[in-house]
């Protein structure tokens, strides 16, 4: 079908910001499925929207641990045959796997796949902007990366922003 010609896949791949991947970590390996942002050095800035799992032996069965940031908090759910059988959150994922109990020659950041050279660099790719910078460039990017494809072509965007901005400094984008 010509996937393995570099034009068709280049224009197959043109606009996704993000594919899953997966990497070993020792006998670990890790899926990243999701991707997010944050300004918490705790979390190697990784954020909402980030997921990661991998399948390791919880209370002597094979599990699927999955792995995310949600609400300003590291969260691992622990599934055996299709059931969530555990779930533990805390303030960061050194805290969390600490809590699990297992795998503690890792460091939680590790587990969540965090510390990835291809992973924190995407990581650091995703635009992101505050309201101050709504008038400048960096918004156009953070427009087109979460934005453009969720919004009416009829909608002038930049001005409904600004307006925005007037009465709250704070936009959730899920």
């Amino acid at each position: 079908m010509g996937f393995d010609q570099h034009i068709i896949s280049d224009q197959l791949l043109f606009d996704i910001t993000f594919r899953p991947f997966s990497f070993k970590l020792d006998k670990l390996n890790l899926l990243i499925f999701g991707i997010g942002k944050s300004n918490n050095p705790e979390w190697n800035y990784g954020g909402k929207g980030y997921k990661s799992s991998f399948i390791w032996n919880y209370q002597n069965s094979r599990a699927l641990f999955v792995q995310e940031f949600k609400n300003k908090k590291a969260i691992v759910r622990v599934y055996q045959a299709t059931q969530e059988v555990a779930m533990f959150k805390n303030t960061s994922p050194n805290t969390v796997w600490q809590q699990i109990g297992i795998l503690s020659q890792y460091t939680g950041l590790e587990l969540f796949g965090l510390t990835n050279k291809i992973m924190y660099e995407a990581i650091k790719e995703i635009p992101s902007c505050t309201s101050l910078d709504w008038n400048n460039e960096i918004f156009e990017k953070v427009f087109q990366y979460h934005l453009k494809r969720r919004l009416s072509p009829n909608i002038n965007w930049r001005k409904f922003f600004i307006s925005w901005n007037k009465q709250n400094h704070i936009i959730e984008l899920h």
